[in-house]
């Protein structure tokens, strides 16, 4: 099964930890898929900003080929407001359509975080007709930092993926709230279930094939 991720934070060269809990999750599950690589909109902060940064990161996508698995990223800028949520996300798409002229189209994308990927995932679903999977790392659904309305557009994504983890059963419980007749996955032994909920899913999918 060929699996595209689709991180909201990843490991990039100006926070080489950020995100880095799924790029050792690539690495374990790429012993066990045929076929699994990564695409991120990088999005530097703007206090970094000078010519010598300038030069390493000026809008150009960038591929890295790393024993089974491969990244395609795009190098950019952040701005810290609503249209640079937009832009990453129209980044992020265009990184799609490049991504499928070099590796072919994908069975399954696996995004992480609904905020923003799972948006991603949610275009390139509808667009393409692949499922998506979505895994929810952030405390702020727990910490009830986020508005109604924030809510309410998660809700529908959340409904929209082919299975939904937590990754602790706090947040499992938040998002079923949000989320009427959702059920959530914990994912406390990570790389394993996630393995397993992979390979369920590739087995529905070959059984409509």
């Amino acid at each position: 099964m060929h699996v595209l991720v689709i991180p909201s934070f990843y490991p990039d060269e100006s926070n080489i930890l950020n995100g880095i809990f799924v790029r050792e999750q690539v690495r374990a599950l790429s012993d066990e898929l045929s076929k699994i690589n990564v695409i991120y909109s990088e999005q530097r902060s703007l206090r970094e900003f000078n010519l010598t940064n300038l030069r390493s990161s000026y809008f150009q996508f960038h591929s890295i080929k790393d024993d089974n698995w491969s990244e395609l990223s795009f190098k950019g800028w952040n701005l810290p407001t609503i249209l640079g949520k937009h832009i990453w996300i129209y980044n992020s798409l265009r990184l799609f359509k490049k991504y499928i002229k070099i590796f072919g189209k994908p069975d399954l994308i696996h995004a992480h975080n609904i905020f923003n990927s799972g948006f991603v995932a949610s275009a390139i679903s509808k667009k393409y007709n692949i499922p998506f999977v979505i895994t929810e790392h952030d405390s702020a659904f727990v910490m009830k930092s986020y508005s109604k309305n924030k809510l309410i557009t998660a809700s529908n994504i959340f409904k929209e993926a082919s299975k939904v983890l937590a990754v602790s059963n706090s947040l499992k419980l938040v998002l079923e709230e949000i989320t009427p007749n959702l059920k959530v996955n914990v994912v406390p032994n990570i790389i394993q279930t996630e393995i397993n909920i992979l390979r369920k899913i590739g087995a529905k999918m070959e059984l409509i094939h």
